[in-house]
């Protein structure tokens, strides 16, 4: 064999050997990513009629339903958050019963059920 044709004999091997790895490559990416997809579909509460047309369901609608939950999930978590702050906000504004104890006296907690606050009083 010409030491050319040897030379092009191994550039098609070495083509064809990339060509296979990157299809094998490109096979298992999409495997993930439909596995993913499998994933999201049986993650994410979808209101639909059927499980046929749940799992008929094309990766865009997939997706733009799983955007749909999140801004959801994300407007409950800002709503959570603004309630919890609400309530800080309100237990430190309320007042706070106040004792007035004359120097010498016991501790409030230590005076009998009798002793009232100054609020109790208003």
């Amino acid at each position: 064999m010409h030491p050319q044709q040897k030379k092009e004999l191994d550039m098609l091997r070495r083509r064809e050997i990339r060509k296979q790895t990157h299809c094998a490559t490109e096979r298992k990416r999409r495997e993930q990513t439909n596995e993913c997809f499998e994933k999201l579909r049986q993650i994410v509460p979808f209101h639909s009629d059927s499980n046929e047309t749940r799992l008929a369901m094309s990766k865009l609608t997939i997706l733009e339903k799983c955007i749909s939950r999140l801004t959801e999930l994300e407007a409950v978590v800002a709503q959570y958050e603004s309630s919890i702050a609400a309530s800080k906000i309100q237990s430190f504004s309320q007042p706070q019963a106040t004792y007035y104890s004359p120097p010498g006296s016991p501790h409030p907690s230590e005076k009998s059920e009798k002793v009232m606050s100054i609020s109790n009083l208003l």
